[in-house]
């Protein structure tokens, strides 16, 4: 038998709907509706994004409109860590480069850091549930980044390792290729414009031109993208990488740059910036590190583009979240933009660290680390003496000042000149 359907009933349901108003339903945590947070932006008539204030958190949060945009988006501190389908952590390898991607329960790393770091990453992994990677990048064959790479081949099991198709002449390599030929996984030498999936994430491989001179130049670089967020990781790719990336015509736009060769001089080009447009930059580098990094002039050009940056040397492990379309960070941007050749007390003007500054200012001749003050060709992997003749016709982008002892030089792979005999 129907229900008759009263006049008080329509009368209601017509004024709800001539009046425009919905009833909004209860969160499912409990909460009403008006203490939920909201992530989904709708746009305006304009096309631009609103974002409507919510309860403020330690956390970083962007969210985005579903149309692609050039502008550089803005930022608000709500998000919920726990439930994020997609994270990426820029890992505290002091002077090094590890990020450990995760997508809807898939994982990937990208470089795994220096060797005083390696067990360091391999705790991470264990202390975070991580017990298997789907993939493995080695970015290239420094030491500062396959490292941390060999110890997490022998703990954790993985499904594929993606490294460029080169060799190298160092210890730390021999290393890690005995790991990956033990570990069972399938390798790979991916080709630019290769593409992979992780969960829901796609895996967009930019370069790997193993015929490049400089190793910086033949690593691996890489668009991660979830939902309307998209992060880019290049290694140490030099302004030669760059330049090729940019002439492929490929889709370089990211929110997140992960600054190539830890804020190096030698990377970070501007127009490589134009191109990528992030609004957001990550820098990898150690505290008072030798290098100088991050070099001033590589600052000078984030800070005048607006970019806002995060650092490990200052601020440890830095973490980004997306749920395909809003974003948002573990803690809030670095507002130190103070170089790492300037805490040296010694530059040139196009940011590089002088040498014989380096090596002089300071009040360093008295000191007992002077002994250990060496130059590094990181093409050559050779290690030379300051006044070696060899520094003076050695390229700058391969010049490196390094106070590590001659011993731990010759274990991170470089072997001593045979002219001046460190």
């Amino acid at each position: 038998m129907k229900k008759p359907i009263s006049f008080l009933s329509i009368f209601l349901s017509a004024s709800l709907l001539f009046s425009g108003c919905a009833l909004r339903p209860e969160a499912a945590n409990g909460q009403s509706a008006a203490e939920s947070i909201s992530v989904q932006a709708p746009s305006t008539e304009d096309g631009s994004v609103s974002i409507e204030d919510s309860a403020a958190t330690e956390d970083f949060t962007v969210t985005e409109d579903t149309a692609p945009t050039e502008e550089k988006s803005t930022a608000l501190a709500v998000g919920d860590n726990e439930s994020a389908p997609f994270s990426a952590t820029m890992l505290n390898v002091g002077q090094g480069l590890s990020v450990l991607i995760q997508s809807d329960g898939h994982n990937m790393l990208y470089d795994g850091g220096n060797r005083a770091h390696s067990s360091y990453v391999v705790s991470y992994l264990q202390q975070h549930g991580i017990d298997s990677l789907d993939y493995m990048v080695a970015s290239h064959y420094d030491e500062d980044h396959i490292a941390g790479l060999v110890g997490v081949l022998k703990t954790t099991p993985v499904s594929a390792i993606l490294c460029p198709d080169y060799q190298a002449d160092s210890k730390i390599y021999e290393s890690f290729v005995e790991g990956e030929e033990t570990s069972g996984a399938q390798i790979e030498h991916p080709d630019a414009g290769e593409e992979y999936l992780l969960g829901d994430a796609k895996i967009e491989v930019l370069q790997d031109d193993p015929t490049l001179e400089e190793a910086n130049n033949k690593s691996i670089a890489v668009k991660v993208s979830y939902g309307t967020f998209s992060m880019i990781l290049t290694g140490d790719a030099e302004e030669e990488a760059e330049e090729e990336m940019i002439r492929s015509g490929q889709n370089l736009h990211a929110d997140l740059y992960v600054a190539g060769h830890h804020g190096s001089s030698s990377s970070s080009s501007q127009d490589f910036l134009t191109a990528v447009g992030p609004s957001y930059v990550w820098i990898s580098c150690g505290a008072d590190n030798s290098y100088g990094h991050p070099h001033k002039e590589t600052m000078e050009k984030l800070e005048k583009d607006g970019i806002q940056m995060f650092r490990t040397d200052r601020q440890g492990e830095v973490s980004v979240y997306a749920d395909g379309n809003s974003y948002w960070f573990s803690t809030t941007p670095s507002d130190d933009w103070k170089s790492g050749n300037e805490e040296m007390g010694a530059e040139g003007q196009d940011g590089t660290v002088t040498i014989t500054e380096a090596v002089t200012n300071g009040g360093e001749e008295n000191s007992p680390e002077s002994a250990d003050t060496y130059i590094l060709n990181t093409h050559t992997l050779k290690f030379h003496r300051t006044d070696c003749d060899a520094v003076e016709k050695m390229s700058e982008r391969n010049k490196e000042v390094s106070h590590l002892s001659r011993e731990e030089l010759i274990k991170e792979g470089y072997s001593p000149c045979g002219a001046c005999r460190p």
